[in-house]
């Protein structure tokens, strides 16, 4: 029996799709950007599992294991085989964007004021605020948001959208985990709440924002004898700025899942 081992959270989830042919295992996996999962193969009785799929998208679609359940990532139309039957499914997740206001809180004696309000998700390399734009380091974002539980069992995920360049998120005060590439996806479905919920986000950047401000400004926030970047071929100051922060959308969307 096949089963996904996630080596980025220690999760392990059984394969609900496969077929063994002879000596030979077939089953399908989509990975990430730089994602990687061990597959492996364990003695003892499968459960009970669909043995191929055939969808109108890529082949094979961009799906997950979660349990012994499979989620499809995208909208779509799906046949899942078991045997000589097979199951169709259509899939719709429902999304739902978080936008409004966000409460920004920075670390002290780096330039940054210690609070700001972005009335949308921007760059800090965007922002008017030299303290702000030329800011290094980690800075946190809170956010309140109302979501409605979907009527149907589904399961539920918090994508960030974009993210400069590494992001640790808690949601209503529990940790789901640190993210450093694409997609910025957490499942949510054991935390989120129906009403008001409480969302927390840590963002850091690298150090070349805040050594392109301290050559233009003539500030004193970094202490570094790299006078130049790009191999010491280009000044700080004529380097541009990079994104940095919270770029979104970010979103909560809510799909179907199918057992066997």
């Amino acid at each position: 029996m096949p089963e996904i081992w996630d080596p980025v959270n220690g999760e392990v989830h059984a394969v609900s799709v496969f077929e063994q042919q002879g000596k030979q295992m077939h089953l399908p996996l989509t990975l990430p950007p730089f994602g990687t999962y061990f597959v492996v193969f364990s003695e003892g009785k499968a459960k009970p599992h669909f043995n191929g799929i055939v969808s109108n998208n890529a082949n094979p679609p961009l799906l997950t294991y979660s349990g012994n359940q499979l989620t499809f990532l995208e909208a779509g139309n799906y046949q899942l085989k078991t045997g000589k039957t097979a199951v169709n499914v259509t899939n719709a997740p429902e999304k739902l964007e978080i936008k409004g206001e966000w409460n920004l809180t920075f670390p002290e004696n780096w330039g940054a004021p210690a609070q700001a309000v972005f009335p949308k998700l921007i760059s800090w390399s965007d922002a008017e605020q030299n303290g702000i734009k030329y800011f290094s380091g980690t800075a946190t974002y809170a956010k309140k948001f109302t979501f409605r539980m979907p009527e149907q069992r589904k399961r539920i995920y918090l994508d960030l959208g974009e993210v400069s360049e590494v992001a640790e998120v808690w949601l209503n005060d529990k940790p789901l985990g640190i993210s450093w590439t694409l997609p910025h996806r957490f499942d949510i479905t054991n935390v989120v709440v129906n009403g008001e919920n409480n969302l927390r986000i840590e963002v850091a950047n690298t150090c070349s924002n805040r050594l392109t401000g301290d050559a233009i400004t003539g500030g004193h926030f970094t202490k570094t004898n790299i006078v130049k970047a790009n191999k010491n071929l280009t000044p700080w100051a004529e380097v541009p700025l990079k994104k940095s922060g919270l770029l979104g959308p970010v979103t909560i969307e809510s799909i179907q899942t199918v057992k066997p």
